[in-house]
């Protein structure tokens, strides 16, 4: 995927984790559980119309204020399946189990039986998540991507089978990051036009905190959060811990590698090792912390989407060990 696509892409994509935030915090599997099960039909309209709406919108917008600039072709492939060191296949899994959730949730909400429910979910978070890459593989210049597609299903799939084999989530998918802060040095463009170090950064990755907390894959790390008293059945290991296995990545300055063209000018960072990162840590399923009050439940049910800081066991590709005492870079 080319610089200036890879930004629009990732905007959208902030879009849609925000618009998933405000519906996690809003629609908990708890009050949901207090409803009645009969079909609420004002609710179902709402959510599918709304949806509908929005997802139109959205997508009318984006075609017309980017794809539309540049020239169609017939559907083609695009293969980024070494771009980011998976980092943002990993956001992919991330996005479409969480996304599938929630529109389950929505849907519970709405009445209907818990097997049409799952499958909304998971066609949701597909649908939300595979709008862009059905953009991406029209337009001649980028191409649709396989590997996301794989992402996407393993993200839905991964929730839809456990609800259904299990009724919960017993394996969660987490996020977390932190606003990186990067050094001024000079990068010399061949034949000319340097730029600093933190300048290609915020290019990158942008330069608030929340455009970096979605991101920066410098500062992200993707998490597999087990629930051990469930999967176990060990009724002696609390049921509100889990054990975190994480993922991450050092020293991306590029997609595919740590060389760029800018402006006609060549940039090389290629003395700055790209690296995979592995986490082992604790985490807190905030669905099992029990709490009548309801401005708790709504805080605790989005705190369910962030790997919880906790102390970190960490071993890079290069074979070097770390311990991080709360977060996981």
């Amino acid at each position: 995927m080319r610089f200036d696509t890879y930004i629009l892409t990732k905007s959208i994509s902030t879009l849609l984790f925000l618009t998933t935030l405000g519906l996690h915090f809003g629609f908990s599997q708890k009050s949901i559980e207090k409803q009645d099960s009969s079909v609420h039909k004002t609710r179902l309209y709402s959510v599918v119309g709304g949806s509908v709406i929005a997802g139109s919108g959205l997508s009318y917008g984006l075609y017309n204020a980017w794809y539309k600039q540049y020239p169609q072709s017939s559907f083609h492939l695009f293969n980024d399946g070494k771009e980011w060191l998976q980092m943002d296949k990993y956001g992919h899994i991330y996005s479409a189990y969480n996304q599938a959730e929630v529109y389950y949730n929505l849907l519970k909400w709405s009445g209907l039986s818990d097997n049409r429910s799952i499958w909304g979910g998971m066609i949701a978070g597909s649908t939300i998540q595979g709008v862009i890459e059905v953009f991406d593989g029209f337009s001649e210049p980028w191409g649709f991507s396989l590997w996301d597609l794989g992402a996407n299903t393993a993200g839905v799939a991964i929730f839809g089978l456990q609800q259904h084999w299990w009724g919960e989530q017993r394996v969660r998918f987490k996020i977390w990051s932190y606003n990186r802060s990067y050094d001024d040095f000079v990068i010399p463009g061949v034949p000319e036009g340097d730029i600093l170090f933190s300048e290609r950064m915020n290019q990158l990755y942008g330069a608030n905190f929340l455009s970096r907390f979605l991101k920066d894959y410098n500062a992200q790390s993707i998490w597999i959060s087990l629930n051990v008293h469930q999967l176990l059945a060990w009724d002696r290991w609390p049921i509100w811990l889990n054990l975190a296995f994480g993922a991450g990545a050092e020293g991306l300055v590029g997609g595919f590698e740590n060389r760029w063209v800018s402006n006609e000018n060549m940039y090389s960072l290629a003395d700055i090792p790209r690296e995979r990162q592995y986490f082992l840590s604790f985490d807190i399923d905030w669905s099992h912390i029990q709490t009548q009050n309801s401005s708790l439940e709504f805080l605790f049910n989005g705190l369910n989407l962030l790997k919880t800081p906790a102390p970190t066991l960490a071993l890079t590709s290069s074979g070097e060990w770390q311990f991080h005492l709360l977060f996981a870079h």
